[in-house]
């Protein structure tokens, strides 16, 4: 199992493997790495379970792509509390039991 969506190439150590599982990612990417001028291979492993899109890069264009992948991902994030009130209940449970704490700490002393 693999944390991040890259990894060495196993047959060509001077590459990098970038893994997308979805289309729109995977041409965002694509677009990023042509406005760098960054030369690539791309193929589309149908075969796979799900489909995956695959992206080879020397890693001589490694920090680059990196960065590019960082912003692929930062776009397409989904929101980690997707309900705005959940969101602010958090908050505002959050911020009394700070308020809580600092009145405590002024009253012990």
């Amino acid at each position: 199992m693999r944390l991040v969506n890259y990894h060495e190439h196993e047959a060509d150590n001077r590459y990098m493997v970038f893994i997308f599982h979805e289309n729109e990612h995977a041409d965002y990417f694509a677009l990023l790495l042509k406005d760098g001028s960054v030369d690539f291979e791309r193929f589309f492993d149908d075969e796979s379970d799900p489909p995956q899109t695959l992206f080879g890069v020397k890693k001589s264009y490694l920090d680059y792509a990196l960065k590019m992948n960082y912003l692929v991902h930062a776009k397409y994030r989904r929101p980690f509390i997707k309900s705005t009130f959940l969101k602010w209940t958090l908050l505002i449970v959050t911020g009394a039991f700070l308020a809580l704490a600092v009145i405590g700490y002024i009253k012990s002393h």
